[in-house]
């Protein structure tokens, strides 16, 4: 992701740092997964630190890119899937499932890497429920 960033800022001509750097997502998107399933043991303390993160770096995000507030970094990306993960094993209704999981693909329209991030997510609660 470093490779990436560097390369969107430093050299936005060399098209090699963005296919290198774009690599990191899907690393980042199963690490996520895994880590928020299998070792945090208070999820909702993990979601308020996403939460936090995701806030504190779009301040960042926004000076850097100068994208404005219409995109939303990859924090807010990771937040998601681990609201629906979190809503995936609590849920006592199929209602309640389809409902956020209609939302997180809405929501999914305004965070960076557009809806591709949601594949990949999709990929990782498949692996997960193996």
């Amino acid at each position: 992701m470093l490779i990436d960033h560097i390369g969107i800022i430093l050299y936005p001509e060399i098209l090699t740092f963005r296919v290198i750097g774009r690599f990191a997502f899907p690393m980042f998107a199963f690490l996520t997964v895994y880590n928020f399933t299998f070792n945090v043991k208070d999820k909702n303390d993990q979601l308020l630190v996403l939460l936090i993160l995701a806030l504190l770096s779009q301040l960042v995000y926004i000076v850097s890119f100068e994208h404005g507030t219409q995109n939303l970094n990859i924090f807010f990306s990771l937040l998601l899937i681990c609201f629906f993960i979190t809503i995936l094993e609590n849920a006592y209704s199929k209602l309640l499932i389809y409902f956020s999981f209609i939302v997180v693909v809405f929501a999914s329209f305004s965070v960076e890497y557009g809806f591709f991030w949601f594949y990949v997510y999709v990929l990782c609660i498949c692996i997960y429920e193996n």
